[in-house]
């Protein structure tokens, strides 16, 4: 009762980087999980909204590198600023990593400190425990990111068997346990220009969980713009919306069957196909709240007056 609340539940990066808490984004490799993480670094660092996303400036960022090097980093944010149309902003920070982070962490609480530190990311999980499939492996290093006392984005994979259907990385339940909020992240490359990305929350301990959020990465030689997208305008991503948005959008152009729209969910599927009474229910329980509108043995979207 005489607690004073602070900023405790405040955001970071809105909506998606609760402040002082960790968040794990796993995925497959080449879904630009690394390039996702540090455009998120340097839009916090100056405090520009960006595609949805909307920073609490720091003064500090750190980058816990064990995968690649400072030349590849740099790269990365210079074609990041150059995007935004700014020079690469002091304060974002550059550690090549070889141990375990529970080894360096007298080092990294001292840097974190002195600098003001406000988001650390850890690229990745994997080697940063080196056995991630143990959770004695696995509490140790979620403690240490606790004594960080900072905003922690951890970078992790999935196994190549999953092929994206895993709720939480590869290794130990405790990435999905452990931290407050887990993001998995598909990429769709089927533009030659482009290439997007969907950003699904498979848990959330603090909040409800957010639908997906999509993102269009936009490369040229010199730079990269990152804006908002659509992940229903995608074939790799939209299996991964909720079945009534992926519903709603077959019925912009007026009323179907049921039939009619199990077809439609289904081309938008691959193999685990929604199931007909899965639909129908949805259907059914979407007409009782407004979501839809049932006009004889068809579905439609409220106000939308287009009948065959």
């Amino acid at each position: 009762a005489d607690h004073e609340p602070s900023d405790a539940v405040a955001m970071r990066v809105a909506p998606i980087l609760q402040m002082r808490n960790s968040a794990v984004l796993f995925g497959e490799g080449d879904s630009l999980k690394s390039f996702f993480a540090t455009w998120v670094s340097v839009i916090t660092r100056i405090g520009k909204p960006q595609a949805g996303l909307i920073p609490e400036p720091t003064p500090g960022i750190l980058y816990l590198d064990w995968e690649t090097d400072v030349d590849t980093f740099w790269a990365r944010v210079n074609m990041i600023a150059a995007g935004l149309g700014l020079p690469i902003p002091e304060g974002i920070y550059y550690r090549p990593m070889t141990q375990r982070l529970v080894d360096e962490m007298e080092a990294l609480s001292e840097f974190t400190m002195n600098h003001e530190i406000g988001l650390v990311i850890v690229d990745s999980a994997a080697p940063a425990t080196l056995e991630p499939e143990k959770a004695e492996q696995v509490v140790p290093f979620f403690a240490s990111l606790r004594k960080l006392a900072t905003t922690v984005i951890v970078i992790a994979h999935v196994t190549k068997a999953s092929r994206g259907q895993a709720d939480y990385p590869f290794g130990s339940t405790m990435w999905r346990n452990l931290a407050r909020s887990n993001y998995q992240i598909k990429a769709d490359r089927s533009h030659d220009s482009s290439v997007s990305i969907s950003l699904r929350m498979t848990k959330s301990n603090n909040s409800r969980r957010l639908p997906p959020l999509g993102f269009r990465f936009n490369f040229t030689d010199d730079e990269l713009v990152v804006t908002a997208a659509e992940p229903m305008d995608y074939p790799d991503l939209a299996q991964d919306v909720g079945l009534t948005v992926r519903i709603r959008r077959l019925l912009e152009d007026g009323s179907l069957t049921t039939k009619e729209i199990q077809e439609g969910v289904h081309a938008m599927e691959g193999e685990n196909k929604t199931a007909l009474n899965t639909i129908s229910s949805t259907l059914s329980r979407g007409a009782k709240t407004g979501q839809f509108v049932r006009i004889g043995n068809e579905y439609g979207n409220p106000h939308q007056t287009i009948i065959r």
